[in-house]
């Protein structure tokens, strides 16, 4: 997945799980209930951390993928 479709997918799940924002409220028609969005802090607190968890791994990929530097031969200890 690319960092694009992810950071999608994280905005979309925070929103969803975030405080509804306050509107005006509309008049009740007799009969019709008005769905009530519920706010999930520990879903959103588990959002925040995959996304951490995906960006640290994101990371240590793209830092593992470069060569190694290599290693400067020593000289060895003098003899006494």
């Amino acid at each position: 997945m690319n960092g694009g479709a992810t950071l999608q997918r994280y905005e979309h799940l925070f929103k969803q799980n975030s405080l509804p924002e306050v509107t005006t409220p509309t008049k009740p028609v007799a009969g019709k209930r008005v769905p009530v969005k519920y706010h999930s802090h520990y879903l959103q607190s588990k959002v925040v951390r995959a996304r951490e968890r995906i960006e640290a791994e994101h990371k240590l990929q793209s830092t593992s993928s470069e060569p190694a530097p290599q290693p400067t031969p020593e000289s060895p200890p003098p003899n006494p």
